[in-house]
């Protein structure tokens, strides 16, 4: 049977998972959520776990980005499905609840150990003249050159610098978007905007990802 021990120590509270068979493992993650939340199972707590803490890490991971700080979100969203299962509503999806927990962690944890200025992504926009035309050049489309410039590997590099200049909401927006591949609705939903402020955090940090990317290949506008 699976087991959760949540001890505190000098260093905080941890939790552990002791992984082994349990007869629930084919139950539902609503009906787990019911059961923490109705019966403080910690069997239901380790099976949640089991199922999702690759994710909770990824996602934290690729806000944060920091091991470390990923670990910690792990940590504590663990506790927060155990502590406020009886928040979750079962006419919604788990996912989605669950999403909005480590979002929740990982962009609060950000804004307190990043004190770095973030960039202003309406700098990054296409400017227009009074005729319609660009008054500046618009970034080129590099798409069919870039595997001749740069390796895979350092295209990800530079889209990963660039996106720690994001703000912790824009770069967790661009995160669930094309890392989790939620659609804008259910982004919505974790992060509490309406549709039209994701599409819109999205279509600007897309724009200023894709400008960093082509200056960093060669291009420059203007």
């Amino acid at each position: 049977m699976n087991t959760v021990s949540i001890k505190s120590n000098e260093h905080g509270i941890n939790v552990n998972v002791d992984q082994s068979p349990t007869d629930l493992s084919k139950g539902s993650d609503e009906s787990l959520v019911r059961l923490i939340a109705e019966f403080r199972s910690e069997e239901a707590l380790a099976l949640i776990l089991d199922r999702y803490r690759e994710r909770i890490y990824r996602t934290a991971l690729k806000v944060t980005n920091n091991h470390n700080d990923a670990e910690d979100v792990v940590q504590e969203v663990s506790l927060t499905i155990y502590r406020k299962a009886h928040s979750f509503r079962t006419d919604s999806k788990f996912s989605t609840w669950l999403y909005r927990l480590v979002t929740n962690e990982a962009i609060s944890r950000l804004r307190k150990i990043k004190r770095e200025r973030t960039v202003s992504l309406d700098d990054y926009m296409p400017r227009f003249e009074d005729d319609g035309h660009h008054a500046e050049r618009p970034v080129v489309d590099w798409s069919q050159e870039v595997e001749k410039k740069v390796a895979e590997k350092e295209i990800q590099s530079i889209i990963e610098k660039a996106m720690q200049e994001l703000s912790p909401i824009d770069r967790t927006v661009v995160v669930l978007s094309e890392i989790e591949e939620l659609t804008n609705p259910e982004i919505g939903k974790v992060l509490g905007l309406s549709v039209l402020a994701v599409k819109g955090r999205l279509h600007r940090a897309r724009m200023f990802l894709r400008a960093k990317l082509a200056v960093q290949l060669g291009y420059q506008a203007g």
